[in-house]
């Protein structure tokens, strides 16, 4: 007999490795699918899609289907991939306690453990006729559940534990403006969404750059972010690798691309790691990393001479880049160069001339920044001439696509 379907969903790492999969990195077929059975990618896909319909485009190709997500931040201030986190599996148990206890506990009064058993039993058990009985351990579970959570706080008295319910958020209207912008920009906004969430005005934030998707990664990021913070080793598994004793020093988040990246070194290695966190699941926390502050240490020494989050032990290379840039009419050009040199420096040679100079480990990071000032780049001088000579290969290969013919030689020197 088939399974039958349901929304709710126990194993978000699976949604989260479909949704992405297919919806957001995809334009895949169903033929495509190559992880567990068919059957499971179709439950899947439903239940997908019963979370994000109004976003979901389906398209043929060549006779078979395929889908995608089509995000308009014009049409919505908010992230429609947080309706995901919406549909998490509970219990007969779970729901019940869930009003039962918010109930009991509202307003000042605390209550004991076995107050709240009797209560339940006397009050909202004694209205069932099937039998209906709840252990008083599950109970106590579940108020310690919540305690953890921050619904309700715990109070010593004597030898019992009295509970009481923590008082609703109020938020203000400059509060409601910072989780605006916290909840599209920072890591774990699902946090902020949630805050947000029956809030009836919204948002007049608009982002021309956002990316919705690291809101998929939100439970794998909290994870992270705490084991840092506490400076503990962690335990993860990655598509292709199992990672033990790994001390995270770092999460970096691109400002560029969206991807965000956990740093960090295994213990007993001698170079740090750079791991998508896209591709992590399975965090455990584990103890606490003696390491840490050393480690952390050598990172920023190592950060000084790296672009980005993908970490080199090789050589340093020297580069010059020699600008001209029209310093009435393009201010903002000088503006950018200043704000986006990172650990570089910038030099006015003269009247419309600048030199970028930087020393890194990787110059190949460093070609999506330069090329945005392709026709203003007048020479180059690097100490990796293998680099340079490429540089300037993809420079004649993308005048010919534009223009057609040859560049003039003169010009690349």
């Amino acid at each position: 007999m088939a399974k039958k379907f349901q929304e709710l969903v126990k194993n978000f790492d699976k949604i989260r490795k479909y949704t992405r999969d297919f919806y957001i990195y995809g334009f895949k077929e169903r033929d495509d699918f190559v992880y567990g059975s068919q059957r499971g990618y179709d439950n899947e896909r439903r239940r997908i899609e019963s979370y994000l319909s109004e976003w979901i485009v389906t398209e043929t190709v060549h006779g078979k289907k395929r889908v995608r997500l089509e995000l308009d931040p014009n049409k919505s201030t908010a992230n429609p991939l947080s309706a995901v986190w919406g549909a998490k599996s509970f219990t007969k148990n779970d729901i019940f306690l869930h009003f039962t206890l918010l109930d009991i506990l509202q307003g000042t009064k605390g209550w004991t453990v076995q107050e709240i058993v009797d209560e339940i039993d006397d009050s909202y058990l004694s209205g069932f006729s099937d039998g209906y009985f709840l252990d008083p351990l599950t109970i106590r579970k579940k108020l310690k559940e919540y305690t953890a959570l921050g619904f309700f706080k715990e109070k010593k008295a004597a030898r019992e534990c009295i509970y009481f319910q923590v008082p609703p958020l109020v938020l203000n209207d400059e509060l409601r403006l910072a989780i605006s912008f916290y909840k599209e920009i920072f890591p774990v906004g699902l946090l902020g969404d949630y805050l947000l969430k029956d809030e009836p005005q919204a948002t007049p934030i608009q982002f021309k750059h956002a990316f919705p998707v690291q809101i998929l990664d939100s439970q794998v990021t909290l994870q992270l972010l705490e084991a840092i913070y506490q400076r503990r080793a962690i335990s993860f598994e990655t598509e292709k690798q199992h990672f033990e004793d790994f001390i995270p020093v770092k999460f970096s988040s691109s400002c560029e691309s969206g991807r965000q990246y956990l740093i960090g070194r295994v213990t007993g290695k001698r170079h740090f790691y750079s791991v998508r966190v896209n591709f992590i699941s399975n965090v455990k926390l584990g103890s606490e990393a003696v390491q840490f502050e050393r480690l952390h240490t050598q990172f920023l020494a190592q950060k000084k001479i790296n672009w980005n989050a993908a970490l080199s032990s090789r050589r340093t290379q020297r580069l010059k880049v020699y600008l001209a840039i029209d310093e009435k009419k393009e201010q903002y050009l000088i503006r950018r160069l200043e704000k986006e040199k990172r650990q570089g420096t910038v030099t006015h040679l003269g009247e419309n001339e600048f030199l970028f100079s930087i020393e890194l480990t990787d110059m190949v990071a460093l070609n999506p920044f330069l090329r945005t000032f392709f026709g203003r780049i007048q020479r180059i001088q690097c100490s990796n001439r293998t680099w340079e000579q490429k540089f300037w290969q993809d420079y004649q290969q993308m005048h010919e696509m534009y223009f057609g013919g040859d560049q003039d030689e003169s010009i690349i020197s």
